[in-house]
């Protein structure tokens, strides 16, 4: 089953199906190398983050657990 993630580049997001951030991640520079044909994207310059996980949303907290 794949995961759902956002990803993220120069400002714009783009939501993508894998099974792991990587898969997602090459995914994604394919998708914004078609956006941006004239430049080389690289993977590093594109953020993933996590959203659903096994069909459920997954929500990210910047809470320290005590």
């Amino acid at each position: 089953m794949s995961n759902g993630y956002l990803a993220f580049y120069n400002g714009q997001e783009h939501e993508v199906w894998a099974d792991s951030a990587w898969d997602a991640q090459v995914q994604a520079v394919k998708h914004y190398q078609t956006v941006y044909p004239r430049k080389k994207i690289k993977d590093y310059q594109v953020n993933v983050v996590l959203c659903v996980l096994n069909g459920e949303q997954y929500t990210h907290s910047g809470e320290i657990p005590v």
